[in-house]
C-alpha cells in the first residue's frame, strides 16, 4: 500500500549499492527513502542452572535465532554468556526472559564484581545443606536395615502389613519419595525445559534413570498390596542414594570450578579501597593530605604511597625513589626501581619508600581494569575446538537413551529364555532393568563440556599473571600453531631507546647547533624512536624552545616533510631525498655505507646539509629469545625500514643472516606477512602496537609488546604488559601447554564413555558376571566430571622457561617529557 519495503541485510555480504541494484534489476524504480543504522551493543550475563555442554549448546541455539542477535557465546564452567546484539531490534530484558524461558537464571554480570562467584557460594551452601540432611537420612535407614536383617526386628520390617508389601518398603518409599522430587526438582526442571526445547540433556537422563526406577517400585508396591502373595521388587534405594550421589559429584565438580576462576578473583583483591591525595607547595613539600575512596580518584591527582601500600592508580612518580613489587600483573619476579618519571601501575605493591605519583589512568581506563575486562572476555570466549563437544552434544542424549532402551530389550530377552544365570534372587525383569538404568546413569557429556572451558579459564587466568594477556580463546588455540614469528627492529628487538653517536656538517655554513635547530623542529612532529632521539640530541645541545613547525608531512617509510621558519626542511632517509630533487653527495654515500649505524640525513631548501648517525642497542634477552624460538622448530624473521646493511648487521648478531627484510615501510609490513602466509605459514607479528596495527591485524597471531599500561592494544591478540622478548616464549609455551592439556581432557571423556558405557550395559557379565549397579555408576559419572576440571588445576602449577640472561645494574632514568612509552628497568 505505501509503495515501500525494509530490508535487512548483512553488510558483511552485501552492501547497500548491491541491493539496490538487485532490486532495480527486477524492474522497478528503488530510492533509498530512509538508512538505520546497526546499533551494536555487547552485553555479558550470568547464567545459572547449566549442567552440561548440551545446556549451553541449548542457549546458543535459541537465542542465535533470536531477532537483533549477532552473535552468542556461552561458557559453562565460568556460567557466563557474551550476547552481541542489535540495540535496534531486542534488548537486555528481551534476552534475559529467552534465557529465563530455557529454564536458567540470567542476570547482568558486573566487571567490578565476580557476582557468579557469590552466587555460586550461596548455591554450594545450600547444597552442602541438602547433602547433609540426606546423609542423616540414609545413614538412619541404612542402620535400621542393618538391625532388621536378622531376628525378630528383621521378622517384623519384612513381614508383610499390607498385602505382599512390608513395613521395609513403605520405609524406603517414605525416605525415596521426597529425595525424588524435593532433592532432585532442580533436575526435573531443567530436564523439563530442556525437552520443551528439543535438546537434551544430563539432567534428562539423571530424570530418566532415577523416575524408572520410581515409577517401577511404586507399581510393585501396588501390586504387592493387591496381591500378598508378590514380594515386591523395589529400586527405592536408588532416589534415595542415587540422586544425592549425583548432587554430591555436581558440588564437587563446582568446587574445583571455582579453583579455575581465581585469576579474577585475584585481580578484583588487588584494587585499592582508598588513596592518599596530597597537596604541594612550589618547594614540592607535603602541605595537605586527604584520605579519599579509590573510585573518586581524578586524572592528574597527587597521590601519596607509603611503604607497603598498594599503588591506587596508574601514574607518574613525581617524588620520591623505591622498588615495586609488579609480580601480581606483570610476572617480573623482581622488584622494580622507581624513581622520578617512572611508570607505576595500580595495584602493585610499593617496597620501601615513599613516593607521590600523578595519577594518568583512572577508572575503567586504568591498567587493572583493562586486564580485568580482558582476562573475562577471553574466557568467556569459545576456543573453535569446543564446537568438537558441540556437535557431540547434541546426538550425546539420544544416542544413550537407545543404547539404554537396547540394553533393556537385549537383556530381558537373553534372561527371559534362560540363556543366562541370573545373579540371586533376580527377574528377568529386575536384572535387564538393572543394565539399562546402569547405562543411563553412567553417561556423562559434562566431561566433554568441561574439557575446553576449563583450561582456557586457568590458562588466560596463568597468563594474566605472567604478564601475558590473551584477548580470546580463539587467539590461545592459535598460538599453539605458530610456526613463524617475525620480530619488527625498533623497540621490540632493540632496547627502543635510540641515541644519536655522531653528525657529520655537510654544509660548510651551517653549524651543528644550527643544524640541530631545524631538524629538532621538524621531528617534534613525530613520535618515532629516531624522531625522539634527534629532539633529544638538540635538548643535549641546549637548544630549549624548537620554532613552530607548517606543512608537516609524515612520509611512512621515509621520513618528514615540513617548513620551519620559512624553510624546506627534509629529514630522512635517502629515498626522501631523492622523491624531492636533493642531491646525495659522495661523502654522504661513505657515511650511509657504515652499517653500525642507521643514518638519517637532513636537507635545508633541498640542500643537503648533514647526517645523523643513530644506534639503538639490542635487548640483552634478544639473541637467546631467538635461538630458543628456534630450538622449538620456528622460524623467525627481522623487519625493518632501516638500510638494507644495517639490518644485516642486527640481523648478524641475532643469527638471522637469511631471514631479513629491510627497507621495509610500516604499510608494506603487512604484505610481508601475507607473503609469509601464502607459503603455508601460522604468522605471528611482534611489535609495539603502534606503527605495526596493519601487520599485527595481519598476522595469525598479533603479539604488541612492552604495552605497560597501554593494555588496549585493539590490533593484538596477545598483548605482553613487559618489555621483555621472553615472554613472547612465555605466550607461545603455554598455549602448547594449554591446549595439550585439552587434548588429554578430551581424550579422558571420550575414553570414559567409550569403555564405560558398553561395560554398564553388560558387555563383561557373560565371562565375568560383572553388573555395575546404579550407585556406582551415578559415582563413576561423577568423578569423570570432577577429573577433567581437576585436570585442568594442573595447568595452575605452569611455570614459564627459564632462560639465563644478564641484567646489568639498574639506573633510573631522567625524566622525559617527550618519552611517552612504558619504561621497564
Amino acid at each position: 500500500m505505501n509503495e515501500s519495503a525494509d530490508v535487512v541485510y548483512d553488510l558483511d555480504l552485501i552492501t547497500e549499492a548491491d541491493v539496490l541494484r538487485e532490486m532495480q534489476d527486477t524492474g522497478f524504480q528503488v530510492k533509498l527513502i530512509e538508512k538505520q543504522e546497526q546499533a551494536v551493543d555487547r552485553v555479558l550475563f550470568n547464567v545459572g542452572g547449566m549442567t552440561c555442554t548440551s545446556c549451553s549448546s541449548a542457549i546458543e541455539s535459541v537465542l542465535g535465532t533470536t531477532e537483533g542477535v549477532l552473535e552468542i557465546a556461552v561458557n559453562l564452567a565460568l556460567e557466563k554468556a557474551t550476547i552481541k546484539y542489535d540495540s535496534n531490534k531486542t534488548g537486555v530484558r528481551t534476552l534475559i526472559k529467552e534465557i529465563e524461558d530455557l529454564g536458567f537464571t540470567a542476570s547482568l554480570a558486573s566487571p567490578d564484581v565476580d557476582t557468579t562467584a557469590q552466587d555460586r557460594e550461596v548455591e554450594l551452601a545450600k547444597t552442602k545443606r541438602i547433602l547433609y540432611v540426606c546423609l542423616v537420612v540414609n545413614v538412619i535407614l541404612m542402620t535400621i536395615m542393618a538391625l532388621g536383617h536378622d531376628g525378630e526386628l528383621g521378622h517384623m520390617m519384612h513381614e508383610g502389613v499390607f498385602g505382599g508389601v512390608s513395613f521395609m518398603n513403605f520405609l524406603e518409599w517414605l525416605v525415596a519419595t521426597p529425595i525424588q522430587f524435593w532433592v532432585g526438582r532442580k533436575f526435573y526442571t531443567g530436564a523439563y525445559a530442556a525437552m520443551r526445547h528439543r535438546r537434551p540433556d544430563m539432567n534428562v537422563l539423571v530424570v530418566l534413570g532415577t523416575t524408572a526406577a520410581y515409577i517401577f517400585s511404586c507399581f510393585s508396591i501396588l501390586h504387592g498390596a493387591q496381591n500378598p502373595e508378590y514380594t515386591p521388587i523395589v529400586f527405592f534405594d536408588m532416589s534415595s542414594m542415587l540422586i544425592p550421589i549425583i548432587l554430591f559429584g555436581k558440588f564437587l565438580e563446582t568446587l574445583a570450578k571455582r579453583k579455575t576462576g581465581d585469576a579474577i578473583t585475584k585481580l578484583l583483591q588487588l584494587r585499592s579501597t582508598t588513596a592518599v591525595l596530597v597537596e604541594l607547595d612550589k618547594f614540592n613539600n607535603i602541605v595537605e593530605e586527604k584520605v579519599i575512596e579509590v573510585d573518586l580518584i581524578q586524572k592528574n591527582d597527587l597521590l601519596k604511597v607509603v611503604p607497603g601500600g598498594s599503588i591506587p592508580s596508574d601514574g607518574e612518580v613525581i617524588l620520591g625513589k623505591s622498588t615495586v613489587n609488579e609480580s601480581m600483573l606483570t610476572g617480573e619476579s623482581m622488584p622494580v626501581q622507581k624513581g622520578p618519571g617512572s611508570k607505576v601501575i595500580g595495584g602493585t605493591i610499593n617496597l620501601n619508600g615513599m613516593l607521590v605519583l600523578k595519577a594518568t589512568q583512572v577508572g575503567n581506563n586504568s591498567s587493572l581494569s583493562q586486564i580485568i575486562n580482558l582476562v573475562s572476555e577471553a574466557q568467556t570466549n569459545k576456543a573453535p575446538i569446543q564446537q568438537i563437544a558441540d556437535r557431540t552434544s547434541a546426538y550425546f542424549v539420544p544416542v544413550v537413551v537407545t543404547l539404554a532402551l537396547l540394553t533393556f530389550s537385549g537383556w530381558f530377552y537373553v534372561a527371559s529364555n534362560g540363556l543366562v544365570d541370573l545373579p540371586p534372587g533376580n527377574s528377568p525383569l529386575l536384572f535387564s532393568t538393572i543394565f539399562a538404568i546402569s547405562v543411563v546413569v553412567i553417561s556423562c557429556p559434562c566431561a566433554l563440556g568441561l574439557a575446553t572451558p576449563t583450561a582456557v579459564m586457568v590458562g588466560t587466568g596463568v597468563g594474566a599473571q605472567n604478564g601475558v594477556l590473551i584477548k580470546g580463546a580463539s587467539d590461545l588455540e592459535k598460538a599453539h600453531t605458530i610456526t613463524c614469528v617475525i620480530f619488527d627492529k625498533t623497540g621490540t628487538l632493540t632496547m627502543g631507546d635510540p641515541s644519536v653517536n655522531k653528525t657529520y656538517i655537510l654544509d660548510p655554513n651551517l653549524t651543528e647547533k644550527d643544524f640541530y635547530k631545524f631538524m629538532g623542529a621538524a621531528e617534534t612532529g613525530s613520535e618515532h624512536p629516531l624522531s625522539l632521539a634527534i629532539t633529544k640530541e638538540a635538548k643535549r645541545l641546549g637548544i630549549t624552545h624548537f620554532s613552530g613547525v607548517t606543512n608537516f608531512q609524515n612520509e611512512p617509510g621515509m621520513g618528514v616533510e615540513c617548513s620551519v621558519e620559512g624553510h624546506h626542511i627534509l629529514v630522512g632517509n635517502v629515498s626522501l631525498m631523492k622523491a624531492n630533487n636533493v642531491l646525495v653527495s659522495g661523502k654522504a654515500l661513505d657515511i650511509l655505507a657504515d652499517s653500525s649505524y642507521t643514518t638519517i640525513l637532513g636537507a635545508i631548501d633541498n640542500r643537503l646539509c648533514g647526517a645523523i648517525c643513530i644506534s639503538d642497542s639490542l635487548k640483552p634477552e634478544a639473541p637467546a629469545a631467538i635461538m630458543h624460538l628456534k630450538k622449538m622448530g620456528i622460524e623467525c624473521w627481522m623487519v625493518t625500514g632501516d638500510r638494507q646493511a644495517t639490518a644485516e648487521a642486527v640481523a648478524e648478531e641475532l643469527g638471522l643472516e637469511d631471514h631479513v627484510m629491510a627497507e621495509v615501510k610500516p604499510s608494506e609490513k603487512s604484505a610481508k606477512v601475507k607473503e609469509l602466509q601464502q607459503k603455508g605459514h601460522v604468522v605471528a607479528m611482534v611489535g609495539d602496537g603502534i606503527n605495526d596495527s596493519p601487520a599485527l591485524a595481519q598476522s595469525d597471531v598479533g603479539i604488541a609488546i612492552g604495552a605497560g599500561t597501554d593494555i588496549a592494544i585493539s590490533a593484538a591478540s596477545i598483548i605482553l604488559i613487559r618489555n621483555n622478548l621472553l615472554d613472547v616464549i612465555t605466550a607461545i609455551d603455554l598455549s602448547k601447554k594449554t591446549f595439550s592439556r585439552i587434548r588429554l581432557n578430551f581424550l579422558w571423556a571420550c575414553i570414559y564413555n567409550f569403555f564405560s558405557i558398553p561395560i554398564a550395559a553388560g558387555l563383561l557379565y557373560p565371562t565375568y558376571h560383572v553388573q555395575i549397579p546404579p550407585m556406582v555408576a551415578g559415582v563413576c559419572m561423577a568423578f569423570s566430571s570432577v577429573s577433567v576440571v581437576a585436570s585442568s588445576l594442573l595447568l595452575k602449577r605452569y611455570k614459564k622457561p627459564v632462560l639465563d640472561i644478564y641484567n646489568g645494574p639498574v639506573e633510573f632514568p631522567e625524566p622525559d617529557p617527550t618519552d611517552e612509552r612504558i619504561r621497564i628497568n
